[in-house]
């Protein structure tokens, strides 16, 4: 009060019959400056505080970071989420750069609306909507987390909220478990090459006369080990993919090879299931790709075995390649069961089948398409998918035909 006496206005926050108040005292001045005294007001903001203390506690439960903060990225407010994770005080925090938080440090000609802009395209390769970056701890130590903006309006100033999740043990726990995986596939190579040799041996009734109930067991073990085969190879891919060691071994590449290779591959599955398989191939005889071959064919396979899993008996699968300025454009097309179009986004990740192929009971451990996009990137190239449930389903990849150099 004696501050209002002295000609200024004071706010503050007190307790008046055990309910919070904000008050005002505001100096009653003259024509000539002199002050005669002192109005005040109270302001009962016993829910607003009750809402407050709601809104606290809940972000405070969250098991995720939660930052707000202005367009240009000052902090204005954290959950205990945050302190706890990076080990820093509350009061340490408001008002700072939340690039503070981050191992890349402090970026003043970068805005907040920049990292949205950044997060929103690289999103296209994030599933979930959360990007992968390091945090920084207030000792400096750096940690694996994941991160999320999302822009609101407050009044007419936009305002954002960031999610964060620290993830170093789900990232120690992906890496045991792709160490275990890569170890045991490894470890099953050895006696599943031996069952191949020899059941492909007993076929060519070298060591003795067959009957047809023998052949149909024989074939039998055989389509099984060839698919247990390449279902190790698609786990020891993505153990690599995963490790970030998968090694592209380039040299000039005929995609009319790899497509001719693939259909003699796959003849006998489409021959099972008479599908009829039509390869449009465009591709120009005297060029070529810069390209890992054995990998582009890993692609081109995979692709086409979708197609005929995912294609009924006798159904058409089309194949349409092309030489498209400086890049291979490939399309494999197929009128099968489809894809759903919230899934479109989903099938590319690790593990991930769709709720058509489980439920028509289509074999496959969802591992393909994430080493065929894997392969693709690999290359400087894009893959998508085009689906309409029941209709059809198309897949493809651009791949350019020289290889770009990094910083170029």
């Amino acid at each position: 009060m004696r501050a209002a006496l002295r000609g200024e206005t004071i706010f503050g926050t007190v307790e008046t019959l055990g309910r919070p108040c904000d008050v005002v005292y505001r100096p009653v001045v003259d024509e000539d400056g002199c002050t005669h005294g002192i109005v005040g007001a109270a302001y009962d903001v016993t829910e607003r505080k009750a809402a407050i203390d709601t809104l606290t506690a809940v972000l405070n439960s969250v098991d995720e970071g939660i930052v707000t903060t202005d367009a240009r990225g000052a902090i204005q407010m954290i959950n205990a989420r945050v302190t706890n994770m990076c080990g820093y005080d509350q009061e340490a925090l408001l008002g700072q750069p939340i690039w503070m938080l981050l191992s890349s440090g402090h970026q003043p000609d970068m805005t907040i609306a920049d990292m949205q802009e950044f997060i929103r395209i690289n999103q296209l390769e994030a599933p979930g909507f959360f990007l992968d970056l390091e945090g920084r701890k207030h000792n400096g130590r750096t940690f694996p987390i994941e991160m999320r903006v999302q822009s609101f309006m407050l009044g007419d100033q936009p305002r954002y909220t960031v999610s964060i999740r620290d993830v170093t043990e789900r990232k120690e726990y992906d890496r045991l478990r792709d160490d275990f995986v890569s170890t045991v596939s490894h470890e099953l190579r050895t006696p599943l090459a031996s069952i191949m040799g020899w059941t492909e041996t007993l076929l060519t009734e070298h060591p003795g006369p067959l009957n047809d109930l023998q052949k149909r067991f024989l074939n039998t073990v055989y389509a099984s080990a060839v698919r247990l085969d390449k279902l190790i190879d698609e786990v020891l891919t993505v153990s690599r993919i995963q490790r970030g060691v998968l090694r592209l071994n380039r040299s000039q590449v005929e995609p009319s090879l790899l497509l001719a290779d693939a259909q003699k591959a796959l003849a006998p599955q489409i021959a099972a299931r008479n599908i009829q398989l039509q390869i449009e191939d465009a591709w120009p005889s005297e060029q070529t790709l810069e390209g890992d071959a054995e990998r582009l064919a890993q692609a081109v396979k995979e692709l086409l075995t979708n197609a005929i899993k995912f294609s009924p008996n006798g159904g058409e699968v089309i194949v349409r390649s092309w030489l498209d300025g400086n890049a291979w454009r490939l399309e494999i097309e197929d009128h099968g069961v489809g894809i759903e179009e919230e899934e479109l986004s989903l099938v590319f990740q690790r593990f991930y089948r769709g709720q058509a192929a489980r439920k028509a009971q289509i074999q496959g451990a969802g591992l393909g398409l994430y080493v065929c996009k894997a392969i693709v990137e690999g290359h400087q190239g894009k893959i998508t998918l085009e689906s309409q449930p029941g209709v059809h389903t198309v897949a493809r990849f651009w791949i350019p035909i020289k290889v770009i150099p990094e910083g170029d």
